[in-house]
C-alpha cells in the first residue's frame, strides 16, 4: 500500500493524502484556523488528513511538494530522514531573487522555531521527499481525478499572461 501526503506550503496552506492512487483526505488549513487564504504551515491540515485514514506520520512512503525548492518551514516540521531531502532544481533568477531578498527589508523573516513542547512530525527512514513542478502538480490532478486514467489525455497552459483591455 502506497501512502503519499502531498503538502502545500504558502498561499492557500493545504494537504491531501493518496493512498494507492486514491485521494482520502484533501483540506485547506484555513479551514481549521479560520484565516482565509492561510499560508502557514498546514500542521492542522496535515495531521486532519493522517486521522481521517487512520495512519500516523511514519506510515508515509513519500512527501510531495509543489515546488522546485524545500520550503525553509519544512524541515523545521517534519523530521526528515538523512538522504531523503530532495535536489533542488532552482533557476539561477531564482536563486538570485532569494539572495535579494534575504538581504534587503522585504525579506527579511524571523526563522520559524518549534515550541519546546512541540515536535517535528517524525518520518520513516525510507520515506522520501519529492519536489514536483507546480504547473505539473495541476496537470496531474486534473489527469488523475478525471477518470481517463487509461485514456491519453492532453493537459495545456497557456505560456502568456492576458492582459486586461480598456474597453471604450
Amino acid at each position: 500500500m502506497r501512502k503519499v501526503l502531498g503538502i502545500q506550503v504558502g498561499h492557500d496552506a493545504a494537504a491531501a493524502l493518496v493512498v494507492d492512487g486514491t485521494i482520502v483526505a484533501d483540506v485547506a488549513e484555513e479551514r481549521f484556523t479560520r484565516v482565509k487564504n492561510d499560508c502557514s504551515f498546514p500542521l492542522n491540515a496535515i495531521e486532519y488528513c493522517l486521522a481521517h485514514a487512520g495512519i500516523g506520520s511514519t506510515d508515509l512512503d513519500a512527501i510531495a511538494l509543489p515546488s522546485h525548492y524545500l520550503h525553509p518551514d519544512v524541515p523545521v516540521f517534519l523530521d526528515i530522514p538523512s538522504g531523503s531531502l530532495p535536489k533542488e532544481n532552482r533557476s539561477l533568477k531564482s536563486k538570485l531573487k532569494q539572495a535579494v531578498l534575504s538581504y534587503s527589508a522585504l525579506g527579511s523573516k524571523e526563522q520559524t522555531v518549534l515550541p519546546a513542547y512541540q515536535k517535528p512530525l517524525a518520518l520513516a527512514p525510507g520515506c522520501k521527499v519529492v519536489l514536483v513542478d507546480h504547473h505539473k502538480a495541476h496537470a496531474g490532478s486534473a489527469y488523475y481525478t478525471s477518470g481517463l486514467n487509461s485514456e491519453r489525455a492532453l493537459v495545456a497552459r497557456a505560456r502568456e499572461r492576458l492582459e486586461a483591455r480598456e474597453v471604450e
